[in-house]
């Protein structure tokens, strides 16, 4: 028997966890803010899916004409026509087919369309609900939107076996499947990727981890119109080997 002590700290080689602020700094822009009422009430929670729905109808205060038939619902703005279905993942985004994540799919509530809060960002809107004021605020963009889906991750440990201190090897290795295999996703600027690449604290981005233990992870970022973005995958696990199958669109 033999146990290992690592002394200090791990040194952190790709620092992004501490950014200052997203890639879109929504705070810049003069919100539409609609307080709760009777006829816009406070948005439900859906607890199988930890995601909030608001009632479609609410878009009409944020410039947007919504007309409802057969359970289709369509959206227009200036620049964007969005039509969902309730229970149904495609969508027509500007006369075009998308997928949506699975909690934007909308969903039936007291005989009402009701979508995610985010589901208002294909067509350029922020939605945001403020608890304390009981407000919603709306924020008109001028974005892309970035919707990353990860499928089938899998890792492979490999490890090696040593005696005498770490000074001798043994001729075989093992391998196995640990129980749970995790990455981080990073969306950055090609500026902030210099600085990811260099050692350096980046500034400004998107980031979240993702787990085999999901069956279906998905992760989207909201991108400025200009600029040169990427994704960047980061392996978090010790001695261990990913794989799977990753899928993306860029909105509009």
């Amino acid at each position: 028997e033999y146990s290992v002590i690592l002394s200090g700290e791990i040194p952190v080689l790709y620092d992004y966890y501490d950014a200052f602020e997203p890639n879109y700094v929504f705070d810049q822009i003069q919100p539409i803010r609609i307080p709760v009422s009777e006829e816009d009430p406070e948005p439900w929670f859906n607890e199988e899916n930890n995601n909030s729905y608001v009632p479609i109808k609410i878009l009409e205060k944020a410039n947007c004409s919504v007309s409802i038939e057969n359970n289709t619902a369509t959206i227009q703005t200036e620049n964007h026509t969005l039509q969902v279905s309730v229970e149904e993942q495609i969508a027509l985004l500007d006369g075009k087919e998308i997928k949506l994540l699975d909690h934007q799919v909308p969903i039936l509530y007291n005989e009402t369309i009701y979508i995610s809060l985010d589901t208002t960002i294909l067509i350029e809107i922020e939605t945001r609900f403020n608890e304390m004021q009981k407000q919603y605020a709306f924020y008109l963009l001028s974005s892309r939107l970035c919707l990353i889906e990860f499928n089938s991750i899998e890792g492979i440990q490999k490890n090696y076996h040593w005696i005498d201190g770490y000074t001798t090897i043994l001729d075989y290795t093992d391998y196995w499947t640990p129980s749970v295999t995790s990455l981080d996703c990073v969306i950055l600027s090609e500026s902030e990727l210099w600085n990811l690449l260099q050692g350096e604290s980046v500034r400004q981005c998107d980031w979240t981890s993702v787990t085999n233990q999901n069956s279906s992870p998905a992760f989207g970022s909201t991108l400025p119109k200009e600029g040169n973005y990427y994704i960047v995958l980061v392996n978090t696990n010790f001695a261990t080997s990913i794989s799977g199958a990753l899928s993306f669109q860029v909105i509009p």
